[in-house]
């Protein structure tokens, strides 16, 4: 009997994966999506207004260059709530003393964001707790 490689066993486990998510697609009726389907990348300038974190609190200071959130926007069709996932960067080094307003740059990366986000769309940002709302201002191509 020979003896099995790394390569045979994970091939092994790959095709037993492969076939066990096949099968459950095919029980929902669902097609597996095309890769570019899967997630697509955008940029983003938008104004944040920080949210406090109890009533009269002042806002939570982002210190970070740059940090990540969930971006929570309602689809324009259905306006059901769609989520992405976004790297966040202050473009003047973040909030300063004063107004909790901010300008930064998102790259947001999810199924489809321009469903829910272009020019003058709302949206949260949540991070365990909503943490900010904002517009996009306008949309940056790379």
């Amino acid at each position: 009997m020979a003896k099995a490689t790394v390569s045979d066993l994970l091939a092994t486990c790959w095709h037993a994966l492969a076939k066990r998510f096949a099968h459950l697609a095919a029980d929902k009726g669902a097609t597996r999506p095309s890769r570019q389907e899967i997630r697509q990348t955008r940029k983003f300038q938008a104004v944040l207004t920080l949210l406090p974190v109890a009533d009269g609190a002042e806002p939570p200071s982002l210190t970070w260059p740059a940090w990540r959130a969930v971006v929570r926007a309602p689809a324009h069709g259905t306006r059901a709530v769609k989520l992405s996932t976004a790297l966040i960067s202050a473009d003047d080094g973040g909030p300063q003393p004063g107004p909790p307003n901010v300008v930064v740059t998102m790259v947001v990366v999810g199924p489809s964001p321009d469903d829910c986000l272009d020019i003058g769309d709302a949206f949260t940002l949540w991070r365990g707790r909503d943490i900010a709302r904002g517009v996009i201002s306008r949309r940056l191509y790379v």
